[in-house]
């Protein structure tokens, strides 16, 4: 992957000027970290709708333009449509939720519960529509029968829904014959480098690439479990790798090595106080499964009092333009040594350990 800087700093660069994007079936370009909304931090049992709006708009501001949220989420629709309501910024990003199909019966069932996600997200249209926990052919086959792929094909056609996929939790068997049962615009998997080879797994994953359909992840970091709950020998090799200042930043960069990944969702928490972890203002850490996006100068010319694991250093060039327009990017402020095009692929030993435990 092109880092834009043969450097050193090449990989907190490419992240420190200009989000990456890359792009779906229809040429959208997406960007390559997305925010998955599951995690919004509660009050109570309500969402913390001032917290979540400051971690959502600082990463919208920040270059993120694709948000993943769901019917069943509770309360969570509704508080992604107040937020971008508040801040103008609906057209600026590619919204995805889902259809709990496991709550209808018939073809007016499911757009009932539409009509439902769209008032709670205030909006008209859905970007990244998903059959929700879609796991097998025969689950498909019987909303086929209910006449929920003519719906999907009106709404398609009305502009109502504007891509069309799935969220998975079942095996690579049963993942590949879903790919082939219906033309998918696109699809979620949880993927990690702990679930390499279960549920779709890398087998799905390429399977799906050789199809050209987009694989959108969740759970990159397994709820934190790749973060928080790694032993300390994994920690040290991946601190001792020199390619990675955290355990989040090593779990990110090993699925963004792999060309089938279009985007990867994680709940992030920032914008961060500097010299710590920390949301601001906050006396306690992100939710389990979530990451910092903390700024600040390049980790290799400037030291940092930080030692939280789920940091994953970032400083996104804050951009107005249309989802998916990269600034340009300025050169490598500090010198640096060059990498003589070497790979950024993840330390054996630190993955071997950490899954050993996990």
């Amino acid at each position: 992957m092109g880092w834009g800087c043969d450097c050193e700093c090449a990989l907190y660069l490419q992240k420190g000027t200009g989000m990456e994007y890359r792009e779906d079936r229809k040429g959208q370009r997406l960007s390559i970290l997305g925010y998955g909304c599951m995690r919004f931090t509660k009050n109570g049992s309500a969402v913390d709708l001032d917290k979540a709006e400051q971690e959502l708009m600082y990463a919208i501001r920040h270059g993120v333009n694709y948000l993943d949220t769901a019917y069943v989420y509770a309360g969570n629709e509704e508080a992604v449509g107040t937020i971008l309501e508040r801040n103008h910024c609906r057209r600026d990003i590619f919204l995805a939720t889902k259809l709990p199909h496991y709550l209808i019966k018939s073809k007016a069932g499911a757009q009932k519960k539409f009509e439902e996600e769209l008032r709670r997200l205030r909006t008209d249209y859905i970007d990244f529509y998903l059959m929700h926990m879609l796991n097998d052919v025969k689950t498909w086959e019987s909303l086929v029968r209910i006449g929920i792929a003519d719906w999907i094909a009106e709404k398609k056609v009305s502009g109502e829904i504007r891509s069309i996929g799935f969220s998975y939790h079942g095996n690579s068997e049963n993942f590949r014959a879903l790919l082939d049962a219906y033309d998918w615009d696109f699809c979620q998997i949880q993927y990690n480098y702990l679930d390499e080879h279960s549920q779709a797994g890398r087998e799905g994953l390429e399977y799906a690439a050789k199809k050209g359909i987009p694989v959108i992840i969740m759970e990159p970091l397994r709820g934190g479990r790749l973060v928080q709950h790694l032993p300390q020998t994994a920690k040290e090799q991946i601190a001792s790798s020199g390619l990675f200042q955290t355990p989040a930043e090593m779990a990110l960069k090993w699925l963004w090595d792999q060309p089938g990944v279009t985007c990867v969702l994680c709940c992030a928490a920032g914008p961060t106080t500097p010299g710590c972890g920390r949301p601001s203002g906050r006396p306690s850490g992100p939710n389990p499964g979530s990451i910092i996006l903390r700024t600040g100068a390049c980790p290799r010319h400037a030291a940092c009092t930080a030692s939280e694991d789920n940091i994953l250093w970032v400083k996104f060039w804050p951009s107005a333009q249309a989802p998916g327009a990269a600034p340009s990017r300025p050169r490598c402020p500090a010198p640096c040594s060059p990498r003589n095009g070497a790979s950024w692929a993840t330390p054996t030993a630190a993955i071997g350990t950490a899954r050993s435990v996990c």
